[in-house]
């Protein structure tokens, strides 16, 4: 955390990232260090692609710099600085000497409400491993059953029109929608998906969704067989 902020009001946070990161001259921008900054843009200038990244690597690597010895030898990690939305975490007096990422989520949970109403609860990654937390679906309903609790690949059967339909869960968001995929389908799926020309296409969900399609979490052993609890009442 730097106390600092952009012209939009963001904080801006240093991250270290390793040589790898740096592919393209707009990778460069937000090096925090000056002096290491105006030598990678000189070492890089005017090249792309597999070049750039390579006169990164070589300038790491190399004993001389500029006539004198290389202050950035066997650099590995590069600060940068950078508006980005943390979480902060602070110290026994209340001030924030770090913070983490808070977009990446752990679980997709379903609870049927008293009034039989299924509703999702998203968990972040951050939430998830804090000892304290609590679900604030549990707390302010203190009856309601937990239905599902996803994670990303998990399989899940649904009642369709031809029987049932085995998905794997791809992906899910904090506004409470899931996406699933046939457990059968292949390839660059996020590609496909916006394909105009493949038939194959997301199936999304609310937890109202997954209820009229009877959707259960199923588990598949190694040989394929599938052990299906069946809907649920």
């Amino acid at each position: 955390m730097t106390g600092e902020r952009d012209d939009r009001g963001n904080d801006l946070v240093v991250s270290r990232k390793p040589l790898s990161a740096f592919r393209a001259a707009k990778d460069l921008v937000g090096i925090r260090d000056r002096q290491l900054r105006e030598a990678l843009q000189e070492a890089t200038y005017g090249l792309a692609g597999r070049d750039f990244e390579q006169a990164v690597h070589k300038m790491a690597r190399q004993e001389r710099l500029g006539g004198k010895d290389n202050p950035f030898r066997n650099l590995r990690r590069i600060r940068v600085v950078e508006p980005l939305k943390t979480i902060p975490i602070r110290d026994k007096t209340g001030k924030a000497y770090k913070g983490y990422k808070g977009d990446s989520n752990h679980r997709y949970d379903v609870w049927r409400l008293p009034d039989g109403k299924w509703v999702a609860e998203v968990v972040t990654t951050f939430d998830a491993h804090q000892p304290s937390w609590q679900s604030a679906i549990r707390q302010r309903y203190p009856t309601a059953k937990k239905i599902l609790s996803l994670n990303q690949d998990d399989a899940v059967a649904a009642d369709g029109d031809d029987g049932r339909i085995i998905y794997r869960v791809v992906k899910f968001n904090a506004s409470g929608q899931i996406y699933f995929a046939p457990h059968n389908e292949a390839g660059a799926l996020k590609a496909r998906d916006t394909d105009p020309n493949d038939p194959f296409k997301y199936v999304s969900k609310a937890a109202s969704g997954l209820r009229a399609i009877n959707a259960r979490q199923v588990r598949i052993d190694e040989i394929g067989q599938v052990f299906d609890p069946g809907p649920r009442s």
